[in-house]
């Protein structure tokens, strides 16, 4: 009895990876990298700046020069010392 069980189970199991199709559906929207990015607190480079410059009442110099490379995003954000370290920080993408 045992071994009938085996045997159609083995019979079930081969059956079932040869000639089964599984398709699957994805719930999850694709989201875009602008999107991803603003999730976790970056904006634009103009916006953090604003935010930087009025939480420490004094301007911030950028530097005037970025490296030679064509960038597709920019991003910044700014701490202004939530949870730890004051930053600036600016985040380029290509």
């Amino acid at each position: 009895m045992n071994r009938l069980i085996l045997i159609v189970l083995m019979y079930t199991l081969i059956w079932g990876v040869y000639n089964g199709k599984v398709y699957g559906t994805s719930n999850c929207q694709s989201r875009t990298i602008e999107e991803s990015y603003h999730e976790i607190g970056y904006k634009s480079v103009d916006e953090a700046l604003r935010d930087f410059e009025h939480h420490y009442k004094q301007d911030l110099q950028l530097p005037l020069r970025v490296p030679p490379v064509v960038f597709t995003h920019v991003f910044a954000r700014s701490n202004n010392g939530d949870g730890g370290s004051d930053l600036f920080e600016m985040e380029y993408i290509n």
